[in-house]
């Protein structure tokens, strides 16, 4: 599976994203606060910027999963790890539990 394919499941199968984003948005708006207000960026840049976070994210646990599977690029191996042993359900909830602050990035 590529990282593209991986992401388009990871997307379908994953309950975290709203929230994940919604707390990716409220750092992003922080962070552009902080700007000169000549310098801020507008409401779509801050939400790409909130999107660029879940991308990476998303890229993180995909690089993690290729590594555990030893580079496997059956498509059928990545699903079975990700539907088997609530794969989901414990990244959902790490996800969940992740604290955007100021202090990171």
């Amino acid at each position: 599976m590529n990282g593209k394919e991986f992401f388009d499941y990871f997307e379908s199968v994953t309950t975290a994203k709203d929230s994940f984003l919604d707390k990716a948005l409220e750092l992003q708006t922080s962070k552009n606060l902080k700007r000169a207000p000549a310098k801020r960026y507008n409401e779509t840049i801050v939400a790409q910027q909130a999107d660029k976070l879940w991308a990476e994210l998303v890229g993180n646990l995909y690089n993690n999963i290729k590594n555990q599977l030893k580079n496997s690029d059956k498509k059928s191996a990545w699903t079975e790890l990700l539907d088997n042993d609530d794969v989901v359900e414990q990244l959902d909830d790490s996800i969940a539990e992740i604290n955007l602050n100021e202090t990171q990035n």
